[in-house]
């Protein structure tokens, strides 16, 4: 709890005692009950504020300036009390206005998660980007954005621990706002977390914007991925989401057969909130082809996407650098040719096979070859899944995440700094 709420919590349920033994008549009697119910308003509206209704800041301050008001009326209404009773009153007045220009303030915002919890660490990382000189985190299991100081290391390929004692952390304290999948900043600055489970994105005051498209919606355990972000001249934001695709994670002939991944793209307006995104708006929905693997489904590796970013073209063209993760929906028999080249920790063909950048066009096709990260980063992280992406340098360099989940007596999961090579961003 927030200390504005805490506070405008203690003065309503005051106001209403104070209001309940009130005995007689006239203008300061009405007067004292009116401030009391109001008192009730400001102390409902501060408890369904904490508990995450973003409308209760707004009942509190409508309570607690008509509850300010109407303590006004009982001191005109009664000037010729005792002093010590228009004192007391008059104190009450002035909390009143102290708690009303708190809630103006925003002191009454979404809580911060308490700064005395130095050994909790980010669950299951999702989605990352940068802002300034911090990493911005989310995870699936988190409905928060989490802070992380970071600067820009020598080596080409770096692991930056997640230390917890150096977070700083910002809830999202609304029912829409879980299994958080990617977090970007849009053109008027603010943060927005993507949720795959309400197909919207989030920031610490609310809702800014669903998408109402309901193929995007998640189906067998596949759903919104990645979540990127381009300011427009004119201060819009153009958002690009990503649908992962990929096998079907339940049992079920649908499984056998592999979805493309797809993208969709939406301009918001700046400042603009609880707006519904419709594909009738979309101006760019596309499904990507990556490589076909050799053998067939549902043995064959099939690509799914699991994060995206805009990127810049060699020839000059818009397009996407998208996360891919391989996978087949069953083993393969012993010597298909469905069997990944790669082994698992056991000595076996891995299931989960290829994680690869790879660029694409606004039509979905590749460009150039793939990036493959087994051939980067650090032989006890193959086997990992990677789920986020994001600009460290523009063109240069790039941030990566893993979802393990965070356990105490487990290093946390580091960020991965990963320079591009400049032969590859160029061809």
């Amino acid at each position: 709890m927030t200390i504005a709420s805490f506070v405008a919590f203690t003065w309503g349920l005051y106001l209403a005692v104070a209001a309940w033994r009130v005995r007689g008549h006239g203008r300061r009697a009405a007067a004292t009950l009116l401030a009391g119910a109001f008192g009730l308003v400001v102390a409902l509206g501060a408890i369904l504020h904490v508990a995450g209704v973003e409308s209760g800041r707004g009942l509190a301050l409508l309570g607690a300036v008509t509850a300010a008001l109407a303590f006004g009326w009982s001191l005109s209404a009664g000037m010729r009390a005792e002093t010590a009773d228009l004192a007391r009153r008059g104190l009450l007045f002035v909390v009143g206005l102290g708690v009303v220009a708190l809630l103006v303030a925003g002191c009454a915002g979404p809580a911060r998660l308490p700064g005395a919890d130095p050994a909790r660490g980010i669950d299951e990382p999702s989605g990352i980007t940068r802002r300034g000189d911090e990493l911005v985190i989310v995870g699936d299991d988190d409905p928060e954005i989490v802070f992380l100081p970071a600067s820009t290391p020598r080596a080409s390929v770096a692991l930056v621990p997640i230390r917890p004692d150096r977070l700083r952390r910002t809830r999202l304290p609304f029912a829409g706002a879980s299994d958080l999948e990617g977090v970007a900043e849009l053109a008027d600055g603010r943060l927005v977390a993507l949720s795959e489970d309400s197909r919207a994105l989030w920031d610490e005051h609310g809702l800014v914007a669903r998408f109402a498209d309901e193929s995007l919606a998640e189906t067998g355990g596949r759903g919104l991925e990645g979540l990127a972000v381009r300011a427009r001249p004119d201060g819009s934001s153009r958002i690009a989401i990503l649908w992962e695709g990929g096998y079907l994670d339940y049992t079920g002939a649908d499984c056998d057969s592999a979805h493309l991944p797809r993208i969709v793209v939406h301009d918001l307006a700046p400042g603009a909130r609880d707006v519904e995104l419709g594909p009738e708006a979309a101006l760019l929905d596309v499904r990507l082809h990556p490589p076909l693997l050799p053998g067939r489904e549902p043995f064959a590796q099939r690509f799914r996407g699991a994060d995206l970013t805009w990127i810049e073209l060699p020839d000059g063209r818009d397009g996407f650098l998208v996360l891919l993760s391989s996978g087949a929906a069953r083993q393969p028999p012993a010597g298909d040719a469905a069997e990944c080249p790669l082994p698992d920790p056991s000595g076996n063909p891995r299931r989960w096979c290829h994680k690869w950048l790879l660029r694409f066009d606004e039509s979905g096709l590749p460009v150039g070859d793939p990036l493959d990260l087994d051939t980067r980063i650090p032989a006890d992280l193959a086997y990992e899944n990677w789920e986020g992406l994001g600009w460290w340098e523009p063109k240069r360099r790039v941030v990566l995440c893993y979802d393990a989940p965070w356990r105490p007596d487990d290093p946390v999961p580091p960020i991965l700094f990963l320079e591009l090579p400049a032969e590859w961003t160029q061809r």
